[in-house]
């Protein structure tokens, strides 16, 4: 059965939810997204600072890569939160448009375009949400690698430590 022009389809009251719900599921993806990239950010700062609270007279090589490798992460998380883009339509100035004007498709109804929006807006959204994960991912991996320079070098620093506390004095 076909709708007459105006009249909105039945199914359409099934999927308008379902997209709410799959549009709200994204919202909570990119919190979560947002959340980890915070969390990353602060380590990641706390860990330099760890680095950098090594005397000079005890740092090793692995001090500088360390420091490039965690100031990447910072930039990760960072550029993973800067992300824009995310989109709530309909707006209602679109809102009000679609019940003063005409359709774009004859026999449309206005919920069919606002679900059409509501689709396009979803998948441009899940554009947004793979660029922060990717980013997410890759300050997960350099903070990774950065905590184990960071290790090693304390380690290292206390090895030295030791070394020098047991050598006999002239």
């Amino acid at each position: 059965m076909v709708p007459k022009p105006g009249e909105s389809r039945p199914s359409l009251d099934v999927v308008m939810p379902e997209m709410e719900s799959l549009r709200g599921f994204q919202a909570a993806s990119s919190d979560h997204l947002d959340t980890k990239a915070g969390v990353i950010l602060g380590f990641s700062g706390t860990v330099l600072t760890l680095i950098a609270m090594i005397p000079t007279d005890q740092q090793s090589c692995w001090l500088i890569p360390g420091i490039v490798v965690l100031s990447l992460a910072v930039g990760f998380a960072v550029s993973a939160l800067r992300v824009q883009g995310f989109r709530f339509d309909p707006k209602p100035k679109v809102l009000k448009e679609y019940m003063l004007k005409p359709l774009d498709v004859p026999g449309q109804s206005a919920k069919e375009q606002i679900l059409v929006d509501k689709v396009k807006a979803y998948e441009e959204n899940e554009k947004v949400l793979d660029t922060k994960a990717s980013r997410v991912d890759r300050a997960v991996i350099l903070l990774s690698v950065g905590v184990l320079l960071a290790a090693g070098l304390h380690i290292g620093r206390i090895i030295m430590l030791k070394d020098k506390s047991q050598k006999p004095s002239t």
